[in-house]
């Protein structure tokens, strides 16, 4: 089902059509359902039509909990995704995803130190409002069991996915992802489960 809603007509994605809106940069859809391109008939991703972002939602959403996160191929596109439980309709939270330039703007350990992101290229994605505890329980227990680090089998240009410190924001769930170099991209944000995908091209 995953790979079936990615391979539509090539004509959707030159159009960037998708059920919620056009996404573009700053201000990309937050429910779509569109696939971001014909990876199953393309492999050289030849129409993948991304940006360089960054891509980022407009306006209020509820607030997400972090509950998965994991890596996968689809066809010629590599896609991190990021489900969370809903604490409102099932509308995905906002998010910010774009370039950063660790050399001008390191990111920060929980002491201060800069992360080591051994990559060509960070790709920063803050989910927002979003959470990977649960403040409505006692001691608010974390929601979010998972590896800091993700493990995955081959990928196209990953080199790391690494979740970031959640004490820079209290109301953000952060993530860099490491690439080979700076590919484009697009986020789709969905519901059913809840959930932010990125793919990279």
């Amino acid at each position: 089902m995953r790979l079936a809603a990615v391979v539509l007509l090539v004509a959707c994605c030159t159009a960037a059509c998708s059920s919620g809106g056009s996404a573009s940069s700053g201000d990309a859809a937050a429910t779509s359902t569109t696939a971001v391109a014909p990876a199953a008939t393309d492999p050289t991703c030849t129409q993948f039509h991304g940006t360089d972002g960054p891509l980022s939602t407009a306006g209020d959403r509820p607030e997400g909990l972090l509950v998965d996160a994991y890596v996968d191929e689809v066809g010629c596109l590599d896609r991190v995704t990021f489900e969370l439980e809903s604490l409102g309709d099932g509308t995905p939270p906002g998010y910010t995803v774009g370039y950063q330039d660790l050399t001008q703007q390191p990111l920060l350990d929980e002491h201060g130190n800069a992360i080591d992101v051994p990559a060509a290229a960070a790709l920063v994605v803050t989910i927002t409002p979003a959470r990977s505890t649960d403040p409505r329980l006692p001691d608010a227990p974390p929601t979010y069991r998972g590896n800091l680090r993700l493990s995955y089998g081959e990928t196209h240009h990953i080199d790391i996915v690494r979740k970031l410190p959640d004490g820079a924001s209290p109301d953000a769930v952060r993530w860099v992802i490491g690439l080979d170099s700076a590919r484009t991209f697009l986020v789709d944000s969905v519901t059913d489960p809840t959930r932010v995908s990125i793919y990279i091209g």
